[in-house]
Protein backbone atom coordinates (compact mmCIF):
# COMPACT_ATOMS: atom_id res chain seq x y z
CA UNK A 1 0.00 0.00 0.00
CA UNK A 2 2.77 2.31 0.67
CA UNK A 3 4.57 1.69 -2.54
CA UNK A 4 0.95 3.17 -4.41
CA UNK A 5 0.74 6.27 -2.26
CA UNK A 6 4.30 6.96 -3.15
CA UNK A 7 3.60 5.81 -6.69
CA UNK A 8 0.65 8.50 -6.49
CA UNK A 9 2.82 11.20 -4.82
CA UNK A 10 5.61 11.09 -7.90
CA UNK A 11 2.77 11.23 -10.14
CA UNK A 12 0.88 14.32 -9.17
CA UNK A 13 4.74 16.27 -8.35
CA UNK A 14 5.50 15.05 -11.76
CA UNK A 15 2.22 16.21 -13.33
CA UNK A 16 2.59 19.78 -11.53
CA UNK A 17 6.12 19.94 -12.78
CA UNK A 18 5.48 19.17 -16.38
CA UNK A 19 2.06 21.53 -15.96
CA UNK A 20 4.57 24.33 -14.96
CA UNK A 21 7.27 24.27 -17.18
CA UNK A 22 4.12 24.33 -19.91
CA UNK A 23 2.26 27.23 -18.45
CA UNK A 24 5.91 28.83 -17.79
CA UNK A 25 6.79 28.10 -21.22
CA UNK A 26 3.12 29.33 -22.47
CA UNK A 27 3.29 32.47 -20.53
CA UNK A 28 7.03 33.84 -21.32
CA UNK A 29 7.66 32.46 -24.70
CA UNK A 30 4.56 33.90 -26.80
CA UNK A 31 5.63 34.10 -30.36
CA UNK A 32 8.91 33.38 -32.26
CA UNK A 33 12.04 32.36 -30.39
CA UNK A 34 15.29 34.65 -31.16
CA UNK A 35 18.55 34.74 -30.01
CA UNK A 36 20.38 38.05 -30.11
CA UNK A 37 23.72 36.69 -31.06
CA UNK A 38 22.96 34.58 -33.86
CA UNK A 39 20.14 36.63 -35.25
CA UNK A 40 20.78 40.20 -34.54
CA UNK A 41 17.71 41.65 -36.17
CA UNK A 42 14.33 41.01 -37.20
CA UNK A 43 12.12 42.66 -39.81
CA UNK A 44 8.38 43.50 -39.40
CA UNK A 45 5.86 44.18 -41.93
CA UNK A 46 2.35 45.30 -42.08
CA UNK A 47 -0.06 46.20 -45.00
CA UNK A 48 -1.51 49.55 -45.30
CA UNK A 49 -5.65 49.63 -44.70
CA UNK A 50 -7.55 49.92 -47.07
CA UNK A 51 -10.82 51.64 -45.44
CA UNK A 52 -11.50 53.79 -42.67
CA UNK A 53 -13.17 52.40 -39.91
CA UNK A 54 -16.53 53.89 -41.27
CA UNK A 55 -16.12 51.85 -44.30
CA UNK A 56 -15.32 54.39 -46.69
CA UNK A 57 -12.39 53.76 -48.75
CA UNK A 58 -8.57 54.52 -47.71
CA UNK A 59 -6.51 55.65 -50.64
CA UNK A 60 -2.53 55.36 -51.16
CA UNK A 61 -2.29 59.17 -51.43
CA UNK A 62 -3.97 59.61 -48.45
CA UNK A 63 -1.39 57.40 -46.29
CA UNK A 64 0.70 59.44 -43.25
CA UNK A 65 2.80 57.57 -41.52
CA UNK A 66 3.17 54.17 -40.00
CA UNK A 67 3.97 54.01 -36.61
CA UNK A 68 5.94 50.85 -34.70
CA UNK A 69 5.25 50.41 -31.30
CA UNK A 70 7.48 48.08 -29.48
CA UNK A 71 5.67 46.34 -25.99
CA UNK A 72 3.55 48.80 -24.94
CA UNK A 73 6.22 52.21 -25.58
CA UNK A 74 4.37 54.73 -25.98
CA UNK A 75 6.97 56.37 -28.57
CA UNK A 76 6.82 54.93 -31.96
CA UNK A 77 10.11 52.71 -32.67
CA UNK A 78 9.84 53.61 -36.14
CA UNK A 79 7.73 56.12 -37.70
CA UNK A 80 7.15 56.73 -40.94
CA UNK A 81 5.73 55.49 -44.54
CA UNK A 82 7.07 52.03 -45.13
CA UNK A 83 4.41 49.25 -43.39
CA UNK A 84 7.46 47.49 -41.85
CA UNK A 85 11.00 47.84 -40.32
CA UNK A 86 13.83 46.87 -38.92
CA UNK A 87 14.44 46.21 -35.22
CA UNK A 88 17.74 45.55 -33.97
CA UNK A 89 17.66 42.80 -30.99
CA UNK A 90 20.97 43.74 -29.50
CA UNK A 91 20.46 46.71 -27.51
CA UNK A 92 17.17 44.59 -26.15
CA UNK A 93 17.10 42.96 -22.94
CA UNK A 94 15.59 39.14 -22.90
CA UNK A 95 12.42 38.90 -22.66
CA UNK A 96 9.02 39.04 -23.84
CA UNK A 97 7.84 41.86 -26.70
CA UNK A 98 4.91 42.62 -28.62
CA UNK A 99 5.05 44.32 -31.95
CA UNK A 100 2.05 46.98 -33.10
CA UNK A 101 1.15 49.04 -35.83
CA UNK A 102 -0.78 52.60 -35.96
CA UNK A 103 -1.30 53.91 -39.28
CA UNK A 104 -2.25 57.82 -39.86
CA UNK A 105 -3.67 59.50 -42.75
CA UNK A 106 -2.12 62.67 -44.15
CA UNK A 107 -4.67 65.34 -41.99
CA UNK A 108 -3.42 63.51 -38.64
CA UNK A 109 -6.18 61.45 -37.76
CA UNK A 110 -3.91 57.85 -36.22
CA UNK A 111 -5.89 54.37 -36.13
CA UNK A 112 -6.17 52.08 -33.22
CA UNK A 113 -3.42 49.97 -32.66
CA UNK A 114 -2.89 46.80 -34.28
CA UNK A 115 -3.58 43.27 -32.63
CA UNK A 116 0.02 42.31 -30.86
CA UNK A 117 2.19 40.20 -32.42
CA UNK A 118 4.54 38.24 -30.26
CA UNK A 119 8.16 37.62 -30.05
CA UNK A 120 10.24 36.23 -27.30
CA UNK A 121 14.56 37.55 -26.88
CA UNK A 122 16.36 34.75 -25.10
CA UNK A 123 19.88 35.83 -23.88
CA UNK A 124 21.66 32.86 -23.91
CA UNK A 125 25.12 32.63 -22.50
CA UNK A 126 28.17 31.54 -24.11
CA UNK A 127 29.83 28.60 -22.69
CA UNK A 128 32.43 28.16 -20.19
CA UNK A 129 35.97 27.98 -21.02
CA UNK A 130 37.55 24.95 -21.09
CA UNK A 131 39.29 22.59 -17.90
CA UNK A 132 41.59 20.07 -17.37
CA UNK A 133 44.44 22.32 -20.11
CA UNK A 134 47.45 20.61 -19.64
CA UNK A 135 50.90 20.74 -21.55
CA UNK A 136 52.07 17.73 -23.09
Amino acid sequence: MTDIKILILCTIILALGIGSMLWVSGAYAEGIEYDAYTIPSITVTCSHPTARTDGTAFLPEEYGNIDLYLSGNNEPYYSGPECGATISLGPLKAGQYYVQFTQSDKDGRVSDKSDPHPFFLHNIAPPNPPTNVGIL
